[in-house]
């Protein structure tokens, strides 16, 4: 079982292997909701490959697709815009981070997970 989603909020910047640490829990949070979505017959929700991370624009912008989706079908507060990440400036990666992590928090109250 993946670290709680709250957990998702602390991410040291400029840390290769936290990152690595940080992206495989956070892969498994989505997963854990695509499982789920299945499960309740949402087949439509589309899955984004999270796990990789190489691509940083198509990764900012698939994965906040995904958490739209998976808002709209569930009946969840939109998440903000999780388009954008700065991983050169403290303030916004400390924000987008906690920001995302609240997301993860309301999708697993919502989904019973």
């Amino acid at each position: 079982m993946p670290r709680d989603p709250s957990q998702l909020a602390f991410l040291p910047r400029g840390d290769e292997n936290a990152l690595l640490d940080w992206n495989d829990d956070h892969a498994q949070w989505h997963r854990r909701v695509a499982q789920r979505a299945i499960a309740d017959g949402h087949t439509d929700l589309g899955v984004f490959p999270i796990a990789d991370i190489a691509d940083l624009d198509s990764w900012l912008s698939g994965h906040y697709e995904e958490h739209l989706n998976t808002s709209s079908t569930y009946n969840i507060e939109a998440p903000p815009d999780l388009s954008y990440l700065d991983f050169q400036d403290d303030t916004n990666w400390n924000s987008w981070h906690a920001a995302h992590s609240l997301v993860h928090t309301n999708e697993r109250k919502r989904l019973n997970l």
